[in-house]
């Protein structure tokens, strides 16, 4: 454990070292790229599994140099110490293993939403041709009226149709067909409820789009007289998805982003004034990020 403190302080010093030397020559923030919490969650994720690669390593090879130290000591004493060394050794061994584990399938799991807020990103891309402005990883940390929070509205269109909240969900496909007809691509959405391959029932996606949605429209709506109606988005990119289209939230193909939602507001249309408004509010909160 000295080790990692050690690896620690020293990377840490040389990062300070850097930023002592020179400066970004970015006198702006930037805006929020597509997916950029994940990007750095992803990057703490890979540090992390470093680390506890490095313990592991470091208890392997630990306790093998103790075990081969005390062969060379008197028999009794070895198979009694040794045996104790052992057993630890292998506890310590398999709880940083299974930390190993966990962190790596996170990662995998980071990575894929990663890809499917690209994808989507790529998609909603193709309605700047028809006067939308489209913005990514909106950051929440407080909510109207001062509650402090942590959460974030994977992509936000503005455009002549409305304002829309669009969360990515990206989940693995079942590798092969399953039993009574289920596909193994597909999802059906019934009210508010979603059903994956495999009869699993969820309403969480639709839930989080919903309240996504309310916190933007207060959020921009503010101290003004009339509300900023926020419509939900859920986009499922890769799947074929069947929506009846009875709940509030629509769930949609990647795909078929472009297409549908300009058909999904309601009510009057935005102004070119109204867009550039909305749009100017959202811009200056994304543009948060610090040139490297």
């Amino acid at each position: 454990m000295i080790t990692i403190w050690v690896l620690r302080v020293c990377m840490n010093r040389m990062f300070a070292e850097e930023k002592r030397r020179s400066r970004s020559p970015f006198k702006e923030k930037l805006l929020r790229p597509v997916g950029e919490s994940l990007r750095l969650r992803i990057e703490e994720i890979q540090s992390d599994l470093f680390e506890q690669g490095l313990i592991l390593a470091i208890v392997v090879a630990g306790t093998g140099g103790v075990l081969f130290w005390l062969h060379a000591n008197e028999w009794l004493t070895s198979v009694v110490i040794g045996s104790v060394v052992a057993a630890a050794g292998a506890l310590l061994v398999r709880f940083r293993w299974n930390k190993v584990k966990k962190l790596r399938e996170d990662l995998r799991n980071h990575r894929l939403g990663f890809d499917g807020e690209r994808y989507v990103a790529e998609k909603l891309g193709e309605l700047l041709l028809q006067q939308y402005r489209i913005y990514h990883d909106f950051l929440f940390d407080m909510k109207p009226g001062g509650e402090a929070t942590n959460f974030n509205i994977d992509h936000i269109a503005i455009g002549p149709a409305g304002v829309f909240a669009v969360e990515t969900k990206t989940f693995r496909q079942p590798s092969a067909e399953l039993a009574k007809g289920d596909k193994s691509h597909e999802v059906i959405v019934r009210g508010e409820w979603m059903i994956l391959p495999g009869d699993r029932k969820t309403k969480k996606p639709m839930e989080q789009a919903r309240r996504n949605a309310q916190d933007l429209s207060k959020w921009l709506t503010g101290s003004a007289s009339e509300p900023v109606r926020v419509i939900p988005v859920v986009a499922m990119p890769g799947w074929f998805v069947r929506d009846d289209a009875s709940g509030e939230v629509r769930v949609l193909n990647a795909l078929a982003l472009p297409k549908m939602i300009p058909k999904l507001g309601s009510g009057k249309a935005l102004t070119e004034d109204e867009i550039q408004r909305l749009s100017d509010r959202v811009e200056a909160h994304c543009r948060n990020v610090e040139g490297a």
